[in-house]
């Protein structure tokens, strides 16, 4: 979610657009949304066409942390749990 916030710019994402790219329903995209309010890695910001529309935008903290994440990506296991790893 947290990239696709970032992806949408400084106007943001709106619950609708995120739900759709979520596969969610617009209340469990604002409830999926909390924990990054929460953390300070989003915010709501005033959509100057429309102010009852509150989009998602990046905080600070959330765009140097989806720029750690590009720039060193966190280490994946090679294989899910209950399969065994592939070998060349």
């Amino acid at each position: 979610m947290l990239f696709l916030v970032a992806a949408a710019g400084p106007e943001g994402v709106g619950a609708v657009q995120l739900a759709a790219a979520l596969g969610l329903s617009t209340s469990g995209a604002s409830r999926a949304a909390a924990p990054l309010l929460r953390r300070g890695l989003v915010e709501r910001s005033a959509f100057a066409a429309d102010r009852r529309l509150r989009p998602l935008i990046l905080s600070a903290e959330g765009a140097q942390l989806v720029r750690a994440l590009v720039l060193s990506p966190p280490d994946l296991p090679a294989s899910s749990p209950g399969q065994e790893a592939r070998r060349p």
